[in-house]
């Protein structure tokens, strides 16, 4: 859910990936802003690696489909993966006995 709240909050700030990107004042297609990209904010507690605003591949993964939106999408795995939040075992409704992994 993280991963996916993630990519909302790029598009609501920065505008969508692909070619139009370029024209909202995007290097490259990876729907973050170039000054995002040299100078990364956090979000929700976890930090960024910086990223080359003219390069949607900064980190080396490739395409991604027809998009090169890598940069958003390796910011998306870090904040999935990364829970800063505090968690409350002993309140979760879905904990049950009949489940080994609790």
């Amino acid at each position: 859910m993280r991963h996916e709240l993630y990519h909302k909050h790029c598009f609501n700030t920065w505008g969508g990936v692909g070619p139009a990107s370029i024209r909202n004042g995007h290097s490259d297609q990876d729907g973050l802003s170039d000054d995002e990209e040299v100078t990364p904010t956090s979000h929700a507690g976890v930090s960024f690696p910086k990223s080359d605003p003219k390069a949607g591949d900064s980190h080396g993964f490739g395409s991604y489909g027809t998009i090169s939106f890598q940069d958003q999408e390796v910011r998306c795995i870090i904040i999935q993966t990364e829970n800063p939040m505090k968690t409350y075992p002993d309140k979760d409704w879905s904990a049950c006995d009949e489940n080994p992994n609790w």
